[in-house]
């Protein structure tokens, strides 16, 4: 059973003085419709819908949780940044999971941390590039898990 997913925040404006202020565009927020949209679909709700401090993660989050998961608990973690340490972010996932061992977990976050948060969670050499609202999902247990595959919202 998928448990994990991870996701890229949707289409963003270009950068601007502060990265962490950068909202979702229009295309964005379609984007994130459309996963959240399959996923609600093909998927049980999530549990727990945990994102990034940034502003394009929380709006993605926001967006999920009314579509797919409205009775999901909404986190915000410093873990998720774009420059996280991949090795932190799984502990906290490990720790969640710990505390909940059933729960589904829906991760958002940037990239570079979410490749080599999937190559952490699953095995070396596995680190996808996520479009923009795209995910990757897994059966994982605390410590170690399975990649399963790799959605995109232009391949749903």
């Amino acid at each position: 059973m998928i448990n994990v997913v991870l996701m890229r925040h949707g289409d963003a404006e270009a950068l601007r003085s502060s990265d962490q202020e950068r909202q979702l565009t229009e295309l964005g927020k379609e984007e994130v419709q459309c996963m959240a949209s399959y996923l609600s679909i093909h998927d049980a709700p999530f549990d727990y819908v945990v994102s990034s401090p940034y502003v394009r993660a929380c709006q993605t989050a926001d967006l999920m949780v009314a579509q797919q998961s409205p009775s999901a608990q909404r986190l915000q973690v410093t873990e998720l940044v774009p420059e996280a340490d991949p090795a932190d972010a799984q502990l906290f996932l490990d720790a969640l999971l710990a505390t909940a061992p059933t729960a589904r977990v829906l991760i958002i976050s940037h990239m570079p941390l979410l490749s080599f948060l999937t190559e952490k969670l699953s095995r070396p050499g596995v680190t996808p590039i996520f479009a923009t609202a795209g995910c990757a999902l897994f059966q994982y247990q605390a410590g170690r898990g399975e990649f399963v595959k790799m959605l995109a919202p232009a391949a749903l």
